[in-house]
């Protein structure tokens, strides 16, 4: 009662529970029943779950949810008390007994991976299902050091989100777990359920720094800023119930009620009322609102609205940290400092939004850390425009390309849209960061003036814009559209490769044709080329015209269609390259496991061409994708998958330092970092595409 109640007034809304916990014979409760009758997990023992409705019911009075573990993890991995047997009978026990409960969550595992044991908590998910019908959301609590459920259960549909377990280290990099948790698929909420626990000793070493509640904030915010669902709070004292002067593990040095006080569980209720105030459910992670972030405890978490509104940024300490501006929408940018101790906000100015700014938070030994909060100081009031329409090869596809990012109600709403004479829109995809629509269309014909008009799609404002009235285009669809040309400088299509050459297609004054020194690896499939073994297909000489192309402007687009044989190619395995060894470049596509890598060289970066651009985890799959990487005369950056940006940055500097080397696919020139997979297209430009432009050579699928 004490301890449920503090933690309702601090804001918490959910307790995670073990029923049958730790290792060895099951613990008994306060009136001496244990959990299974004679130790066996297919007998429950009533009057020991009796307990637990009582306390269940408790919570549920003060409006609190019980996460239950069915058990510690050890009773199914080393123990292997419950096992293939008998979980299902003991899962559907659980089912029954609670299926009417409104305040439960199930909660799988126990501190453990389900590596060789995943079918037996599979089964026991089965028998809660069947005895609950499926009434109760449901996750696993894995081991430390990063672990994720979704290592072993991405897939399955039991599972309704994804838990983390991040380990109690001053400073574990808790945000890098959670931002590979968001951009897995198939989507689904994760949050870190076991993270750092105040004043537990860091390590959980006999002796050392104790974790305080500076180390609890920085864990949470850095969590909830990166796309957690929510957080779980911890400390040392309360998750044994200790007794002071008990001996215990952990040695906590204190009594459970006096833990109650240690003030990081107050402040997590902080950060709860900052979160619902700006409405969690519509920010999303973007760590490219910060330049030149630090890593580990230093690391500044950032997150923005779908509409742009506003965007915070968690600092951990004082540093200063330089701010995309242009990220808050509207006119004019108020900022303030919130502090996560107190949940006061001191305003700061009214900024343009526009460019990057540099902030330093207010930080003293008190109040070691801030959240900058940037906020629109004016409503955008701008519309969405249509700006193109793009028409060719597939004639049951239009692409249609907008002013700005679109809401994914309206803009994915086939009847919004109108496309005559005589066709019919199946369906409309969102696409390009929110900036293109396609649509999936009857069949369009040659020759024919078409328009396609649209209505009662907006903007991510919040209410949104809507297009005007009288939005709409004409256009004809074309049977083979060209490709961009303009600041084309070397074009191959694999499909063309004969006696091991690829001829250059792009039609300069200079072409470049690129030689494999093995064409045995080599292997024709339609529409481009495998590379089965550890071949190069470069350029006999340097790349004089490409590199004194691109010198010229400081710009470049590097344009791709490939399919990888795996996820797992590292190195990076090169793609595309233009250097002279695994040290020096002027650039380098590649893979580096689920990631695609650029490496651009510039007087402001390593001869390696480090620090480089990478897209978020799992966007290297096994089909074909179209890539492409720009590079604009102001340094702007940015990687698009499918059309869709999916990665920006900068990259300062110019290429007056390139060198004049070869060019080269599948492999590094030195031969020692070899990627496998299909290439159908590589084109590079002497300037950064658009988006538009983009958007029209994706149009076109390779030659097959």
């Amino acid at each position: 009662e004490v301890y449920l109640e503090d933690r309702r007034q601090k804001g918490f809304n959910v307790v995670q529970c073990v029923l049958v916990h730790w290792d060895g014979e099951p613990d008994a409760n306060y009136n001496g029943e244990r959990p299974w009758l004679d130790g066996d997990p297919s007998t429950p023992n009533s009057a020991y779950f009796d307990y637990v409705e009582t306390v269940r019911q408790l919570a549920a009075e003060k409006g609190m949810i019980l996460a239950l573990l069915p058990s510690w993890g050890w009773y199914v991995t080393e123990g292997q008390v419950i096992n293939k047997e008998n979980a299902f009978l003991y899962g559907n026990w659980l089912g029954v007994r609670f299926a009417d409960a409104t305040n439960v969550v199930w909660v799988l595992g126990g501190d453990t991976p389900a590596a060789g044991y995943e079918d037996v908590f599979r089964l026991l998910a089965e028998g809660i299902v069947a005895g609950d019908g499926g009434a109760h959301l449901m996750t696993y609590h894995p081991r430390g050091g990063g672990q994720t459920s979704a290592e072993w259960f991405a897939d399955d549909e039991w599972i309704d989100m994804h838990m983390i377990q991040t380990s109690h280290n001053i400073d574990n990099p808790d945000y890098r777990y959670v931002l590979a948790d968001y951009a897995r698929t198939p989507a689904k909420p994760s949050l870190v359920g076991e993270p750092r626990y105040e004043n537990i000793i860091h390590g959980l070493r006999r002796e050392g720094p104790r974790i305080d509640d500076h180390d609890v904030r920085k864990a949470a915010w850095h969590a909830v800023l990166s796309g957690a669902a929510g957080h779980t709070y911890g400390a040392n004292g309360i998750f044994q119930f200790s007794r002071e002067g008990e001996q215990i593990a952990y040695d906590p040095a204190m009594g459970w009620e006096e833990a109650l006080a240690l003030p990081g569980a107050a402040q997590m209720g902080v950060m709860k009322r900052f979160m619902i105030e700006n409405r969690w459910w519509r920010l999303v992670p973007d760590p490219s609102l910060v330049s030149e972030n630090s890593k580990d405890g230093y690391y500044v978490a950032a997150a923005r609205s779908r509409s742009g509104d506003m965007a915070c940024l968690y600092f951990p300490e004082r540093i200063r940290v330089g701010v995309d501006m242009g990220a808050i929408r509207g006119e004019g940018v108020k900022a303030s400092w919130f502090n996560p101790r107190t949940g006061a906000s001191e305003e700061i100015g009214e900024f343009e939004n526009a460019g990057r700014r540099h902030f330093i938070c207010p930080t003293s030994d008190e109040d070691p850390d801030y959240v900058l909060v940037l906020q629109s100081a004016r409503p955008d009031l701008t519309r969405p425009e249509l700006v193109a329409v793009i028409a060719g090869g597939d004639p049951n596809r239009l692409i249609l390309r907008f002013s700005e990012p679109l809401d994914q109600v309206s803009a994915t709403l086939a009847a919004n849209y109108v496309v005559t004479p005589g066709v019919t829109v199946n369906a409309a995809n969102l696409r390009g960061g929110g900036h293109v629509v396609a649509l999936a269309t009857s069949e369009l014909a040659e020759d024919v003036q078409y328009t396609v008009a649209v209505t009662g799609v907006g903007d991510t404002w919040d209410p949104p814009n809507l297009v005007a009235a009288d939005t709409s285009l004409d256009f004809a669809w074309i049977v083979t559209p060209p490709r961009v040309t303009n600041g084309l400088v070397t074009l191959y299509n694999l499909a063309d490769v004969a006696d091991g050459v690829a001829p250059d297609a792009s039609g300069v004054e200079e072409p470049m044709d690129l030689v494999a020194d093995d064409a045995s690896l080599l292997a024709p499939v339609p529409g481009g080329l495998e590379l089965t073994g550890a071949s190069l297909i470069a350029s006999d000489e340097p790349a004089t015209a490409l590199v004194a192309a691109c010198m010229k402007t400081n710009e470049i687009t590097v344009e791709a269609w490939v399919r990888a044989d795996d996820v797992k190619q590292g190195g990076p395995a090169r793609v595309i390259t233009c250097s002279v060894d695994s040290a020096s470049r002027n650039f380098t596509l590649g893979q580096s496991g689920d990631r695609w890598d650029m490496r651009l060289r510039t007087t402001a970066t390593s001869s390696n061409g480090t620090p480089s651009l990478s897209t978020e985890p799992g966007t290297v799959t096994t089909d074909l994708a179209h890539l492409v990487y720009t590079r604009d005369a102001e340094g702007q950056t940015r990687f698009y998958i499918n059309g869709e940006e999916v990665a920006r940055g900068e990259v300062a500097g110019d290429f007056s330092n390139w060198g004049s080397w070869r060019f080269a696919l599948g492999n590094e020139l030195t031969r020692d970092r070899t990627w496998l997979g299909e290439i159908h297209l590589v084109a590079i430009y002497s300037r950064a595409l658009t988006a538009d432009e983009i958007a029209r050579n994706f149009a076109i699928p390779p030659v097959e």
